[in-house]
């Protein structure tokens, strides 16, 4: 590989250095069909059994981490219970159904478009990270709505999570072997997912190009100064050591 494609200079978003083999994740895609429907209180009734299937998720999340003593994360998982009956969110979606009759997912990602449009124009962090969390609950629902399986990863080697992005429910489905590292496409530094990535001591680089970063490459990733190093030689391997070395005395 040419050595002038070895190194992306990205941002640090969570301290740490790791090593391991790169995974590509890519969330589901949805396609979502205009439909007409006739009995609009059998389609609120799906809505619902989608929603309650979203809020035991984010309610096993919750407990998932108290368990573990992370009580600070465990409250981005209650946020988002409570962004689920939201009534900006929930009772807009019902109207769509009801008044337009409108199918379940097109009610969903349209309610959520439109929001993400309303805030988005809003510069603020709080604001960005309400975009991120409307956008991960809609797919949530999305998910059960078309009936996906919800899907968990397990391996057994060190690897590096390459994504345009990520959400802490993601995340969460990383089991029960966490990712070595992250390495994300989109600049998520004050996001949800690297909070808890932070706390779970993972280290991030995002706002990077991933483009030519292909499946199973070996990467370090320096999250002390955002950088990641693809096929790093043996002198880059030692420096991972040091440092390993280093923070294992503090």
């Amino acid at each position: 590989m040419n050595k002038a494609i070895q190194y992306r200079q990205a941002k640090a978003a969570a301290k740490g250095m790791a090593l391991g083999v790169s995974l590509l994740h890519r969330p589901p895609s949805i396609n979502i069909a205009k439909q007409k429907i006739a009995n609009t209180q059998s389609e609120l009734a799906r809505l619902s059994q989608a929603q309650d299937n979203v809020e035991e998720q984010l309610e096993g999340h919750s407990q998932q981490l108290l368990a573990l003593g992370y009580a600070q994360e465990s409250k981005i998982f209650s946020s988002q219970q409570t962004m689920l009956r939201d009534v900006a969110f929930e009772p807009a979606i019902r109207e769509r159904i009801a008044q337009h009759h409108e199918n379940a997912e097109l009610a969903v990602i349209t309610i959520c478009q439109e929001l993400i449009s309303q805030f988005g124009k809003i510069k603020n962090r709080y604001i960005r990270q309400r975009c991120l969390d409307i956008e991960d609950i809609s797919m949530q629902i999305l998910i059960f709505l078309k009936q996906l399986p919800v899907t968990t990863h397990s391996y057994s080697k060190p690897y590096v999570v390459v994504s345009q992005n990520i959400t802490p429910h993601q995340l969460l489905l990383f089991t029960p072997r966490p990712p070595s590292a992250m390495v994300i496409a989109d600049d998520m530094r004050h996001s949800h997912a690297v909070l808890l990535a932070q706390a779970f001591n993972i280290p991030v680089v995002v706002g990077c190009d991933i483009d030519d970063i292909e499946s199973d490459s070996p990467l370090l990733v320096d999250g002390n100064r955002g950088l990641v190093i693809i096929e790093p030689n043996p002198e880059q391997l030692r420096r991972l050591m040091h440092y390993r070395r280093r923070t294992a005395t503090h």
